[in-house]
């Protein structure tokens, strides 16, 4: 029987597991909508040489809240965790704040065919990337060449301090409608 690397096929399992609950009321001015899903991935490849699994697994969360369609805000997170890395640096945690005002549904807003709307927003937070490299972490490997097929190898000792590459983001914008919202920038 030929192996993996010979033919150049094989076999992989992938396991994906989803779950969540939204909630979403208006009472009177006020809207209010919540979510929280629970993520859990699992992939191995049992043909594989050297078969390393990989796991990814999350909790998110968003809460929103709206007053009258004027006055907007809402926060999100994210808590993931990567069998990426070693044990201890697995988890991060990852939120967001956004903010938001409906300027032309005010009520001293001046009502035209011009501009119908207008819209000013703001948000801030991070967000997490565990793509660092190929098992650089829990299980370094590397390519290499085994009687003249690339294969995966053994490399040099894991690196235990990575962790999560985390970015920061602050976003401000301003959306525009005009002529009945039929142009909108």
């Amino acid at each position: 029987a030929k192996s993996y690397e010979e033919t150049g096929w094989g076999k992989n399992r992938k396991v994906y597991v989803e779950a969540g609950i939204d909630f979403n009321r208006d009472f009177g001015k006020h809207a209010v909508t919540a979510m929280a899903l629970v993520t859990g991935e699992r992939y191995t490849s049992p043909g594989l040489k050297y078969n390393v699994p990989r796991g990814y697994y999350g909790v998110v969360g968003r809460v929103t809240y709206g007053y009258d369609q004027r006055y907007l805000a809402e926060f999100n997170m994210g808590y993931n965790g990567s069998e990426n890395f070693a044990p201890g640096k697995r988890f991060g945690f990852f939120p967001a704040v956004s903010i938001g005002w409906v300027v032309s549904n005010e009520p001293y807003f001046p009502k035209n065919d011009i501009l119908t709307w207008l819209k000013f927003r703001a948000s801030y937070g991070q967000t997490g990337n565990n793509g660092i490299g190929l098992y650089d972490a829990y299980g370094a490997f590397a390519t290499g060449t085994y009687h003249g097929h690339t294969t995966l190898l053994p490399s040099a000792m894991a690196n235990s301090a990575l962790k999560w590459e985390t970015t920061t983001q602050l976003d401000l914008g301003m959306d525009l409608g005009f002529f009945g919202d039929r142009l909108r920038f």
